[in-house]
């Protein structure tokens, strides 16, 4: 997923710059040319957009996160817009994703995470075993989110992984028995 958004960036900076630019191109292009922050507002949505589940999004926004430094990081994006300006965005971006998986009926959540864990391969039930044993869901969370947030995410993922945990077999369309 993390690839994705980086191809994404990828194929705008050679858009934007030529296949490879320099420094000086670089630096011209970030005060001249990049109306923040409305290309780069394009890109994170074009990039998010282009993952097929909120909970994927989710994992895209903290996949970006480093959370010793407390900046969404970014390479190619930063180096044209910006490392803070670029962290800004996406740390705004994350905040919004939270709220909209939060917003979602508990049967949505399960079903959004019930397909973005069969597009990573998995059946629904290694993987949420896994996550639920370990709690690592609580990284996907912003730095910055309130303590009501958090309680109701990590009691609406909880539920949501233990209901697929307990899903024995995964519905599978047009199968006979």
């Amino acid at each position: 997923m993390l690839l994705l958004f980086q191809g994404l960036l990828l194929r705008t900076a050679k858009a934007k710059m030529g296949i490879f630019p320099s420094r000086k191109r670089v630096a011209a292009i970030r005060h001249s040319q990049v109306r923040f922050p409305t290309e780069a507002s394009r890109l994170v949505a074009e990039a998010f957009d282009a993952v097929p589940t909120a909970f994927g999004r989710l994992v895209l926004a903290a996949c970006l996160l480093h959370r010793d430094m407390g900046l969404y990081v970014c390479p190619l994006a930063s180096i044209a817009y910006g490392y803070k300006e670029f962290s800004f965005l996406l740390a705004d971006k994350h905040r919004k994703l939270l709220g909209t998986w939060l917003a979602m009926t508990a049967d949505r959540q399960i079903s959004d995470l019930r397909s973005y864990l069969w597009s990573v391969g998995d059946d629904g039930n290694s993987l949420a075993a896994s996550m639920l044993h370990r709690r690592s869901y609580e990284a996907l969370l912003p730095i910055d989110v309130d303590t009501g947030d958090r309680k109701i995410f990590m009691k609406a993922l909880g539920h949501a992984l233990r209901t697929l945990r307990g899903a024995r077999q995964p519905v599978v369309v047009g199968r006979r028995s």
